[in-house]
């Protein structure tokens, strides 16, 4: 659909090299992980976040672009998503319950971050209580969201889905 760049946010630090994998075994299309390089000793090494934020800033020409969930607790790496030079019309969030805060740099800069489809994976959508699933489906834009710290749509989500009972231990 004439798509620029995916951008693949992966849960788990580890996937990213399986994200690049998966897509060699199962397309044609390129893909680049962020901060990682080779170094003279021809081990993979990741660089810092500040570099990894210069790359998002720089064009890209692969389709894929692979990060890592941590990095999207920077301003930096979301300023450069956002506004950078690569348009990313498509974002994919693997293991998508780790940004389950609602008061989180990680949850609330991951509600800053849309694009023309927006894929929420994973397995264990609850881990602990009901309101682990608002921050997914606030994301994909199926429940009203605030970008503001402390003011979010999480209170309305109680409400319509949870019974709060203080007997409960």
């Amino acid at each position: 659909e004439g798509l620029s760049h995916c951008l693949v946010i992966c849960g788990i630090a580890s996937l990213r090299t399986n994200w690049a994998k998966e897509i060699t075994k199962h397309s044609d299309l390129s893909y680049k992980i962020i901060g990682a390089r080779i170094n003279k000793n021809n081990n993979l090494v990741w660089d810092s976040v500040a570099k990894r934020a210069e790359q998002l800033n720089q064009p890209i020409e692969e389709f894929f672009v692979i990060i890592n969930v941590e990095n999207i607790r920077d301003e930096r790496i979301v300023e450069a998503i956002k506004n950078g030079p690569n348009k990313f019309d498509m974002i994919v969030v693997d293991e998508v319950h780790k940004c389950k805060g609602t008061n989180s740099a990680q949850g609330l800069n991951l509600l800053e971050l849309n694009a023309k489809y927006q894929i929420a994976m994973t397995g264990t959508l609850l881990l602990n209580k009901p309101t682990d699933a608002y921050m997914p489906l606030a994301w994909i834009d199926v429940e009203h969201k605030s970008k503001r710290k402390g003011t979010s749509g999480i209170s309305k989500f109680k409400t319509t889905y949870c019974i709060l009972d203080n007997n409960i231990k």
